[in-house]
Formats: C-alpha cells, structure tokens, sequence
C-alpha cells in the first residue's frame, strides 16, 4: 500500500494542472502495468487558491476538486 500511495504523490506533483480525476487514472494505469495493489479505495482531493496573490492568504477563497464515479443520489 505504501508504493500505491508514494506513487500517487509522484503523480500529482508531476502534473499539478491536472484534475484529480486525471491523477487517479493514471494511478490506475501505473497499477495495472506495476502490479502495486490488486485493489484499493483512494480518496484525492486538490484545494486551490482562487486569488494567485500570495499576499491576500487570509481573505482568499478556495476551490475543491474531486472525482465522482459511481451512482449519483437522485
């Protein structure tokens, strides 16, 4: 499980502009080609900054991002 999770790490560093949905898969591909897990539950979520000034930290707001797949609730 640990190789699963440091290679998730690499992958969401190595493309930062990606959506988290994009990340995992890639993770799913990497797995199937490494062998890393027969299965695992993941939960990735990327928090942004909505204001790029690094000045205003305290008043920014922020975006979430996570990937959906399954049944939605009606």
């Amino acid at each position: 499980m640990s190789a699963l999770r440091n290679t998730l790490r690499a992958l969401a560093v190595d493309r930062p502009e990606e959506v988290p949905g994009q990340i995992l898969r890639r993770l799913d591909t990497a797995q199937a080609r490494l062998t890393l897990a027969d299965s695992a539950i993941a939960i990735l979520t990327r928090l942004r900054r909505t204001d790029p000034h690094p000045a205003a930290r305290q008043l920014t707001a922020q975006r979430i991002q996570w990937p959906f797949k399954g049944r939605r609730e009606p």
